[in-house]
């Protein structure tokens, strides 16, 4: 159920106990499949979110503040993908196509032209 206006922090209940958690945006989508016989596969859907469950549980603990997001992000935005090759994957995207000195009315233009 969810505890926050923002939809985005929940209490996950596993039999008796409850803990708290938060459900943050993956940095890629998934692309999910499906086979029957381990030969073809189809596409069963796309990812773009997880729920992370924290260790804290409700009533014993503090609510945990948002762990794994990147510190420069918006906050319900994860840093990390999936798998371990998706480690820090917004900061290594970051570095190989930086931002800086993007102009945004070139950009503008530029739009207006190809529209």
């Amino acid at each position: 159920k969810s505890v926050a206006e923002n939809n985005r922090d929940f209490i996950f209940v596993v039999g008796e106990e409850q803990y708290f958690a938060t459900l943050l945006d993956l940095p890629c989508v998934v692309e999910t499949q499906k086979t029957m016989d381990q030969v073809s596969y189809y596409k069963t859907g796309d990812i773009g979110q997880m729920l992370l469950v924290h260790d804290a549980k409700v009533g014993e603990e503090p609510r945990p503040g948002t762990v794994g997001v990147a510190p420069n992000a918006r906050v319900y935005d994860a840093s990390d993908g999936l798998c371990p090759h998706s480690k820090g994957i917004k900061q290594r995207f970051e570095n190989l196509h930086p931002r800086k000195g993007v102009d945004p009315e070139m950009l503008q233009l530029i739009d207006k032209e190809l529209v």
